[in-house]
């Protein structure tokens, strides 16, 4: 589908909301999954990729119950964060289905915010832990739980069987298949293999010392926080597809992986990856100041889970790419596969600097 077909039904979409007819829709911000369209600059119109997410209701429930919960705890003052506001359609339902198998929301745009690709700055990075520890502290004690929209999500040692039938199943595409023999894929099967054993050990230490599972953000990346225009403090966290109940130390290993990243993941030059412990320790820093409840478990389980997470998208970036790019978006049929260099050439470099991690922590 190209981009003038997918702005027509992006239009056709934004008719059936609760909205004054729009008049400029274009695309927005930087997301490889969903399709993201601002509106008039006032709302943000979205297609759920179907591909990634097979129950869309599930996805505006979690979002209606956390709202719900945010807004509960700003009235007592123990919530300054934003909570994304979901817009019914004229027929009164939170998603549109325009018969395509698709599935269409629509927002509120929070206005006078700016979110970035990229760290700016220390206050930058200390205002992300901040806000990603004030997000769980609030949602720890949400009694009803939330759905999972992704079944197996983050389950690491689960990704890598996905890739192992990647690669024996033969793709019906004879291009996509063709990608198996792309001269950079056995070096880097070699590299997470070799990782195996270790991958198991640490899912299984994350078990023990992670205590119970609690609500988390899921994607917590640098260009999911929104900083206020006007004071640089956080303003809130958007892209809610993946909220559910799983560990809340992948989910900052996930957001130190996006961070602390010098070359981000969708660079040309994945070698070069590294891990920045000055931006570690500014977010960190944030994080611990909005948590009452951190512990020496928590610094192990939080240096496992950048392990962990950076594993675990080699993994799936290069499985996304032997299957055609179906859950990330890809404009070049190699970027994937850079993406998932990107990530183990980091994951090495995290392995090597734990000790250095640990002392950060320890001294928050």
């Amino acid at each position: 589908m190209n981009l003038g077909e997918l702005k027509e039904r992006a239009q056709k979409a934004a008719e059936q909301f609760q909205i004054p007819a729009a008049t400029k829709i274009e695309p927005f911000g930087e997301g490889k999954i969903n399709q993201t369209f601002l509106v008039d600059g006032l709302y943000v119109l979205q297609r759920i990729n179907p591909e990634v997410f097979g129950d869309p209701g599930i996805i505006v429930d979690n979002m209606l119950v956390v709202s719900q919960h945010l807004r509960k705890k700003a009235l007592v003052g123990l919530n300054g964060l934003d909570s994304l506001q979901l817009i019914p359609t004229k027929r009164g339902e939170w998603l549109y289905s325009n018969g395509d198998g698709s599935a269409w929301r629509l927002t509120h745009y929070v206005r006078e915010t700016t979110t970035f690709q990229t760290i700016q700055n220390a206050q930058h990075a200390f205002e992300m832990g901040r806000m990603l520890g004030v997000f769980h502290e609030c949602l720890a004690d949400l009694d009803c739980g939330l759905e999972q929209t992704i079944q197996g999500f983050h389950n690491t040692p689960e990704y890598l069987s996905h890739l192992r039938q990647a690669l024996k199943e033969e793709h019906p595409d004879p291009d996509i298949e063709r990608r198996k023999n792309h001269p950079e894929i056995g070096d880097l099967i070699e590299v997470i293999l070799a990782r195996e054993a270790r991958m198991n050990q640490l899912s299984e230490i994350l078990k023990k010392k992670g205590g119970k599972g609690q609500p988390i953000h899921g994607d917590p990346k640098v260009n999911n926080f929104l900083i206020d225009d006007r004071t640089g403090k956080g303003k809130g966290i958007v892209d809610w597809d993946t909220l559910m109940m799983g560990s809340r130390h992948l989910d900052i290993g996930d957001c130190l992986r996006s961070a602390c990243n010098k070359i981000g993941s969708d660079t040309f030059g994945p070698e070069d990856a590294d891990l920045d412990l000055d931006i570690l320790r500014s977010i960190m820093a944030g994080y611990v100041h909005s948590s009452e409840t951190w512990t020496r478990d928590d610094t192990e389980c939080a240096i496992i889970g950048v392990n962990l997470i950076a594993m675990e998208l080699a993994i799936r970036y290069l499985t996304d790419f032997l299957m055609g790019d179906v859950y990330f978006r890809s404009d070049e049929h190699s970027s994937n596969l850079y993406r998932a260099w990107s990530n183990a050439f980091l994951m090495i470099k995290v392995e090597n600097k734990e000790e250095e991690m640990r002392e950060i922590l320890c001294s928050l």
